[in-house]
């Protein structure tokens, strides 16, 4: 998905290095090939942000407004499943008919299949598919435009053998130790039941907790976040579905809860009695008329579907720069709020305190929805 307009959805990732000046040398030593070359093998290399078939990579194309902004593309020729065996069918038909052959070995049926893929498959359109960056102009870290583990470790691969240099995801924990200086492993984690004790519902990971506390937060503290003047001060805050609550061990071990009020239903209060965390949730950031609003995923803080402020009526590149200011906006938001709550965690007397306000926050949404 593109960074230069519409939703975005994209992971953060730190480089191991920072880029070199001349790291667009790497980039147009491996660009992608002509289509015509594109046989049933997937073609890999770089375009340009502009489309995908732009292979025209230099200083002016790779750029907008001083971001390094390319696209890994992905080319192949697929023969449709249900052409190619209607192909292979008749051409079996035929060998039987010409060779009085009532059925036909394994073997044949094989050499006549690569016969039909090797004759129809130059005649096939290639398939393209692209996955985007940015790499921030501090040069340590790029934005990735997926939220899918499988498209992350391909690009992720792609971009070391370009560059030589590797890229990780920001996930909670290496936000932990890197930015903190925190073992993630050494933070207790919380219980958000108000029926199981400590031993069976502290459990998951710290970016669940870390999700399910913001539940909180958005409850208890009347959807108002305080963060620095450097941030804006104060922001408007909510939680929406679908909601995706996790657990560990035996039973249901996830619950999806989609329609009406989600935060406010009897599912989303049974899920945490029965010790289930939020995974996966819709936020909501307001600051004046500004409004970030995107599903946030807690165990790999990836952001999928983000609907960023209105912006003004800009040239291209001052439009580009504006979007990309309010991402990395929201991105320092959210950090603030998990160092806030790590902070916490590593408190004891703090630690306590807000295990008392969840317990009674959890009562007062049992009067709520009554006893489930």
């Amino acid at each position: 998905m593109p960074f230069e307009s519409g939703n975005v959805t994209f992971t953060a990732c730190r480089l191991t290095q920072k880029l070199p000046e001349n790291v667009l040398e790497d980039f147009i030593r491996n660009k992608a090939r002509s289509t015509d070359a594109v046989k049933d093998e997937p073609q890999i290399g770089w375009v340009t942000s502009r489309h995908l078939l732009d292979t025209i990579i230099n200083e002016e194309t790779a750029y907008r407004a001083g971001f390094l902004n390319l696209t890994l593309r992905t080319a192949v020729r697929k023969i449709p499943g249900s052409l190619l065996s209607a192909e292979c069918r008749i051409e079996e038909l035929a060998m039987q008919q010409a060779n009085d052959i009532h059925e036909l070995t394994r073997k044949m049926k094989k050499e006549i299949k690569e016969d039909i893929t090797e004759r129809l498959i130059g005649q096939m359109p290639p398939s393209l598919s692209g996955l985007p960056f940015v790499a921030l102009q501090d040069g340590t870290t790029i934005y990735i435009g997926s939220a899918s583990n499988g498209q992350l470790e391909g690009f992720t691969d792609e971009f070391k053998n370009t560059t030589g240099i590797e890229a990780y995801p920001l996930t909670p924990e290496m936000i932990c130790m890197e930015d903190f200086g925190v073992d993630p492993e050494k933070l207790p984690r919380l219980n958000f039941s108000r029926k199981l004790n400590d031993e069976y519902a502290c459990h998951g990971t710290i970016g669940q907790d870390f999700l399910t506390w913001l539940l909180y937060v958005s409850e208890a503290e009347g959807g108002l976040l305080q963060t620095n003047e450097q941030l804006g001060g104060e922001y408007g805050f909510a939680i929406d579905g679908p909601l995706l609550f996790v657990a560990d061990g035996k039973g249901a071990l996830e619950s999806v809860i989609r329609k009406g009020l989600p935060t406010q239903s009897a599912e989303a209060q049974a899920a945490l009695d029965v010790g289930k965390k939020l995974k996966q949730a819709k936020l909501i950031f307001g600051r004046g008329d500004d409004i970030w609003q995107f599903t946030f995923d807690a165990e790999t803080f990836a952001i999928r579907s983000l609907k960023l402020p209105q912006g003004e009526k800009l040239d291209k590149d001052s439009e580009f720069q504006e979007r990309m200011m309010n991402i990395g906006m929201l991105r320092d938001v959210l950090k603030f709020l998990f160092e806030k709550f790590v902070t916490t965690l590593q408190s004891p007397e703090k630690s306590e305190k807000l295990r008392g306000k969840i317990k009674s926050w959890l009562e007062e949404r049992s009067l709520q929805f009554g006893d489930q």
